[in-house]
């Protein structure tokens, strides 16, 4: 098993996107710790958006979803500090973008399918 990962870890960094496998990866896991952590109602107005820069970006559908998000931050970040030890995540940004609402439905609409 060793071998096999020694092989996937090197080929990433031949390749140099073992840094965009790990967004992806950071991404995905705040997602999940995301949306144990939210309330039903609250869960179609935020989007995890990405992870660059030491820093994950999160969408908000408008204020009262960004005002509940800002709540969540600590322990998110906490969260992925622990399943993460070797990134730097320094930050969650969340910004507003009203204009994501039916991308932030059809995102929730396969996240429950």
């Amino acid at each position: 098993m060793d071998t096999f990962s020694s092989l996937i870890n090197q080929t990433l960094a031949r390749h140099n996107i073992g840094r965009s496998v790990t967004a992806a990866m950071i991404v995905k896991k705040a997602e999940m710790i995301l949306f144990n952590m939210l309330p039903e109602r609250a869960k179609q107005d935020i989007e995890i958006r990405s992870f660059l820069h030491d820093q994950i970006r999160i969408a908000c559908l408008n204020t009262q979803a960004k005002s509940l998000m800002n709540r969540f931050k600590q322990p998110l970040l906490d969260g992925l500090k622990r399943e993460f030890p070797q990134s730097n995540i320094i930050e969650i940004f969340t910004f507003i973008d009203p204009n994501s609402q039916a991308d932030l439905r059809i995102q929730r609409d396969i996240m429950h399918s």
